[in-house]
């Protein structure tokens, strides 16, 4: 039995502010605040990567990044190290085997849970690019998909909507 399309996107947006209490408690009654849509693109927003050069000064081990979401990150030695990266606080010294050693022009690519840091320590002054990508967190990914399937039952109920015309 096909539905109307209007009851149908209200259980949509039902069902996905029901999908996160703290959303749910947060959006916002026609009167107040920016949009649930705007929300959901600034979310969106804090997906985008960030890329930059990091130059070493050798010394102790320093926090090279502390990723408070989960983050894929890709590492490239631009000028002559030695210089090693590792989850330790402690890399001194470079050659150890506490950390990986990075080798120049060749990226280096780690997945980081949420609260990790990444450390590095370096054997001369050094330049390192750094490319961080977000990964959402699997609530965000269940919370897609089902999106997916509810738009995917509102094309077929259109669709069918459209056949008995």
């Amino acid at each position: 039995m096909a539905m109307k399309p209007g009851n149908l996107i209200s259980r949509i947006a039902s069902e996905l502010t029901a999908k996160n209490k703290e959303q749910s408690r947060s959006t916002p009654t026609a009167n107040s605040g920016a949009p649930a849509a705007a929300r959901r693109v600034e979310s969106v927003k804090q997906l985008q990567a960030d890329a930059y050069d990091y130059f070493t000064v050798p010394g102790p081990t320093a926090l090279l990044y502390s990723a408070e979401r989960y983050a894929m990150v890709t590492l490239t030695l631009r000028t002559p190290g030695p210089v090693a990266v590792g989850t330790r606080a402690n890399l001194t010294p470079v050659n150890s085997g506490k950390g990986v050693r990075l080798v120049t022009d060749e990226p280096f690519v780690i997945k980081l849970d949420q609260g990790t840091r990444l450390y590095v320590v370096s054997g001369a002054v050094s330049r390192v690019s750094v490319v961080i990508d977000l990964i959402p967190a699997t609530s965000d990914i269940g919370l897609e998909r089902q999106v997916v399937a509810l738009l995917t039952e509102l094309n077929s109920n259109i669709k069918a909507m459209r056949s008995t015309r």
